[in-house]
């Protein structure tokens, strides 16, 4: 009964032996199944929805209700439930505490989603929860745990150090300003900009192959345990010492630009490096904006590779130029010009910068980056 244009299923509670029910991309609004009490698949995702009783469907092993405009879902007499589906809703919370069957869950993209129970769910292997606004999430009884999405949501903590079979791990976009891996020994993917992180210890997590932490405030990294990793983007951070030495140099691609303070990273080979990885400034025209943009490629100009860059190499840079915020307000005292930017890199505001200079903005996070004749400084600030 796929997308067959259906707005009314009266009389299928006279089924009372159904066990699989899909109705998908119809037009419904209403769908009473309490008579249908053998009911164990029930598909009604892409409809019009905004309530349904499973409270009798106590045999129901999966559900899909994804799309609708739910307010609330209640499966907690559904204890045989292995995988739920409803994200596209307008939950505001959801409890599967009774659920310690369920295997999978998905409610990503419910942006009224603010509270999200899991715990007692010890089977439970994936999480997709991204796009809502969570500002916690607990996983700790969670496992069994492989995979979890809570990308682009407001977190401020999660703790995965219970999560031992974790290998898929993507955070994004979220308010984390620390994350402890050091138990998730087989984490293969690990997607965490757009954060707070000041640190990351990616050491224990030697089957790592995909990183992705830029967009964070990151003062240094060290990837050299990571002998499988093919894939390194740690730009746009206050990186000041960078570490890639691990054997592997020659199967990776990266990106460490904009991370103005680092000036030399330590490699596997440096004249390698200095062939295959060489500072290359891109430029290209966007179509769509009509605009050029220019960027660097793997590093910043000025870059260099050593095979140890504590030797002999001092990466530290004298008066640098001081940057706060308070409330609504950023001060620079320095000299030269000020660029500031939102975290997606959008241009926001330009200034000359002469003594002390206070520019007041919007609250958000912002990127100040002061060009002074002696170099440039980058800093995130945050305005409340």
């Amino acid at each position: 009964m796929n997308a067959k244009g259906i707005s009314d299923l009266t009389g299928i509670e006279d089924f009372t032996a159904l066990t699989y029910l899909k109705c998908s991309y119809n037009s419904i609004s209403d769908l009473d199944v309490s008579k249908n009490i053998a009911l164990e698949i029930l598909e009604c995702q892409f409809n019009d929805l905004t309530s349904i009783d499973l409270s009798k469907n106590t045999a129901l092993t999966s559900l899909n209700c994804r799309s609708n405009s739910l307010s609330s879902l209640d499966v907690s007499n559904n204890t045989a439930i292995t995988s739920i589906t409803c994200g596209s809703n307008s939950l505001t919370s959801l409890d599967l505490s009774n659920n310690t069957a369920l295997t999978g869950l998905e409610c990503s993209y419910s942006n009224s989603l603010t509270s999200l129970n899991v715990n007692g769910c010890t089977s439970l292997t994936t999480i997709y929860c991204h796009n809502s606004s969570l500002t916690s999430l607990d996983v700790t009884e969670n496992i069994a745990l492989n995979l979890l999405d809570c990308y682009t949501n407001p977190i401020n903590t999660l703790d995965v150090t219970k999560n031992i079979n974790l290998t898929t791990l993507r955070a994004r976009n979220n308010n984390l300003t620390s994350l402890d891996l050091t138990q998730n020994t087989g984490l293969n993917h690990l997607s965490c900009f757009g954060n707070l992180l000041t640190s990351l210890d990616v050491s224990q997590n030697t089957a790592l192959t995909f990183l992705r932490c830029h967009n964070n405030i990151l003062t240094s990294l060290d990837v050299s345990y990571n002998t499988s990793l093919l894939d390194l983007n740690c730009s746009n951070n206050s990186l000041v010492s960078l570490d890639v030495r691990n054997g592997n140099n020659i199967n990776m691609d990266f990106d460490a630009t904009e991370n103005p303070d680092l000036t030399c990273i330590s490699v596997d080979d440096k004249d390698w490096a200095n062939i295959n990885w060489e500072p290359t400034l891109i430029s290209y025209y966007d179509f769509y904006s009509g605009d050029y943009y220019e960027y660097w490629t793997p590093v910043d100009q000025g870059v260099v590779y050593a095979n140890d860059c504590t030797v002999g190499i001092n990466n530290n840079k004298l008066n640098q130029p001081s940057i706060s915020s308070h409330n609504n307000t950023i001060t620079i005292n320095g000299d030269g010009t000020a660029t500031i930017y939102n975290l997606n890199g959008q241009f926001v505001h330009q200034a000359k910068i002469n003594g002390n200079t206070s520019i007041s903005l919007n609250k958000g996070i912002y990127l100040v980056r002061v060009t002074e004749e002696g170099g440039t400084t980058t800093k995130k600030v945050y305005l409340y």
